[in-house]
């Protein structure tokens, strides 16, 4: 199989955290531990850890720097108050970057 677009990089990545969403690690698992987020046991992603593996994967993480307004993804994943529509909302703009870019 060959490596993903990154549109494919970034739908998938905004398929897991539509699938569950956390904040302050990259995944979780059922239980709320902290898993690793190329792991079996996650069922839950941080913005950047649903994009961390994997071919693609910087310039995933860099359209969506560009679809939430600068760096610090992982900060702005953190942010208290944010919600997980905002955050699946950020990668459907970075999907719309990069078919633009494609």
């Amino acid at each position: 199989m060959g490596s993903l677009s990154v549109v494919e990089v970034l739908e998938a990545a905004r398929a897991r955290v539509a699938k569950g969403w956390t904040q302050k690690v990259f995944a979780r698992d059922s239980d709320g531990n902290e898993a690793k987020a190329d792991g079996p046991n996650a069922c839950r992603w941080c913005a950047e850890g649903a994009i961390s593996f994997g071919p693609g994967a910087l310039n995933a993480l860099i359209l969506l720097e560009c679809a939430i307004g600068g760096p610090g993804v992982v900060r702005w994943n953190d942010t208290p108050g944010r919600t997980q529509a905002e955050v699946i909302s950020a990668f459907d703009r970075a999907i719309i970057l990069a078919k633009a870019v494609q």
